[in-house]
């Protein structure tokens, strides 16, 4: 038996941290309530984005950098957000203010629902 934590649970508990830190978040697809898989755009001031994928298998440390792992431009963040919708259709997707250096605003987004 799998123990899994349903998505909109961890996708409801971002939305509690993003509103708790002041940070603008957007449900841009809704997913499967159960299974989604969750991935998060952080968009930088230039409004370039990194991605994050939720790894539900890691409570330490959830988040991973998703993609090509570095900034991309609006159009190829569009063609990544597509490309993983059609590969998996109850996937969620966030997007996120990003105001922070170093990429570290995820670690906000770092908690323990177990």
């Amino acid at each position: 038996m799998n123990n899994r934590l349903k998505s909109k649970i961890v996708v409801q508990a971002i939305i509690k941290l993003a509103d708790k830190n002041s940070i603008p978040i957007s449900v841009i697809k809704k997913g499967d309530n159960e299974r989604g898989m969750i991935i998060m755009r952080a968009i930088k001031s230039d409004q370039k984005s990194f991605f994050y994928r939720y790894n539900f298998n890691d409570n330490r440390s959830p988040w991973e950098l998703a993609g090509k792992n570095n900034l991309v431009i609006k159009s190829e963040a569009d063609k990544f957000i597509a490309k993983e919708i059609k590969i998996d259709t109850d996937i969620w997707v966030l997007e996120i203010e990003d105001f922070m250096e170093d990429n570290e605003i995820i670690k906000l987004f770092y908690f323990n629902l177990i």
